[in-house]
């Protein structure tokens, strides 16, 4: 997978949701849910809530959906506290061709 550069702004913490603006873009039919972990995972450990305790892996990645715009996937993360979280993560390209990752606890 190509790397891409994602900002450090957190753009919304909307009922757990947490998702990131990425500078490159990324092509959302040539993706799979491993592919989005480490962006995931690197979201987490930049999160400015002490809330929410950060990721260090996620396990069993699965698809939930898949269009030309939009991939959602489920998984459970490895939290550094040594406690696990169900949670759904995404990538979407929204209108304008930016993408944004995200994801919310379950």
């Amino acid at each position: 997978m190509k790397s891409r550069i994602c900002t450090g702004m957190i753009l919304a913490i909307v009922v757990g949701v947490i998702a990131l603006a990425c500078e490159q873009p990324l092509d959302i039919s040539k993706q799979n849910c491993n592919g989005l972990i480490d962006d995931v995972i690197n979201l987490s450990q930049n999160q400015s809530s002490p809330l929410q305790s950060k990721f260090i892996k996620i396990y069993d990645a699965k698809i939930v959906s898949n269009t030309d715009k939009r991939l959602t996937c489920k998984g459970l993360a490895l939290l550094e506290t040594g406690g696990e979280q169900a949670i759904e993560y995404f990538a979407y390209v929204d209108r304008d061709g930016d993408t944004f990752i995200g994801y919310e606890g379950k």
